[in-house]
């Protein structure tokens, strides 16, 4: 038996896929049901919002993830916002390769790169880690963005003003 792990909150825009097994592709409605296992893709000009227990994950245009479980999410390729606050259990755990962004609370944006990762962290917090390397925190203090290659130490978090994108502005308000 599947476990249910969440709905879709919201279409934003364009078409937008889910599958089971990564190989039969089938269109998303609103308020569909989630379920652990499923593959969930945006194509050129889609976007959706996710709404788990652990908080939501909103994926651009050209996105995948697959949903591991309530809590741990893997971004297969593309971008995603997350989003977590008091209402949710837990912290949310976004995995790309042998990298997890946990976020504790807050919101952040996460771009999978060719060989690696890029993290915007706007407000809340978070840490980025990594299988063999250790943990890097993402403060409370102020916006954060660090970037990660593939199989190598993160570099060091840069404080800043970060400007989330429209789409992720967008989901969050819903």
């Amino acid at each position: 038996e599947r476990v249910l792990l969440g709905r879709i909150s919201s279409i934003l825009s364009g078409r937008v896929e889910v599958s089971a097994d990564a190989q039969t592709w089938t269109r998303i409605s609103e308020n569909q049901e989630l379920f652990e296992g499923d593959h969930v893709r945006t194509l050129v000009n889609g976007s959706v919002l996710l709404l788990l227990d652990s908080g939501s994950v909103s994926l651009d245009k050209r996105t995948q993830v697959t949903l591991d479980t309530g809590s741990n999410v893997l971004l297969d390729e593309g971008t995603v916002a997350l989003d977590r606050n008091a209402n949710h259990a837990g912290d949310l755990h976004l995995r790309v390769e042998d990298y997890t962004l946990h976020l504790s609370f807050g919101c952040a944006v996460v771009e999978r790169k060719r060989r690696g990762l890029a993290v915007q962290k706007p407000v809340g917090f978070a840490s980025l880690s990594h299988d063999e390397f250790g943990t890097v925190l993402l403060d409370t203090d102020a916006g954060y963005a660090i970037d990660a290659e593939f199989g190598k130490v993160a570099d060091e978090p840069r404080a800043g003003f970060i400007q989330m994108p429209s789409w992720a502005w967008e989901a969050r308000s819903q």
